[in-house]
């Protein structure tokens, strides 16, 4: 099977964008993304049991005591 390279990638999103327009092709990758989320949160189990760390706004684990993106102590 041939593999695509870059020029065949831009041609398909050429026809994407054309297709479907910019707006519309935001949308789409919008709620690509909220499935793929939701995917992985009823794949996980309780995932959606996290806090927030107050000052880079990442969830962390209920059980952690620091934040593992800015390394701040969690209250």
């Amino acid at each position: 099977m041939p593999s695509l390279g870059p020029v065949e990638l831009i041609v398909v999103l050429a026809i994407v964008m054309v297709i479907f327009g910019a707006g519309r092709l935001a949308d789409l990758g919008g709620a690509l993304g909220r499935g793929i989320n939701e995917f992985r949160g009823a794949v996980g189990g309780d995932r959606a049991a996290a806090r927030v760390c107050h000052g880079c706004s990442t969830a962390v684990p209920l059980d952690a005591h620091f934040c593992g993106s800015c390394g701040r102590q969690l209250p």
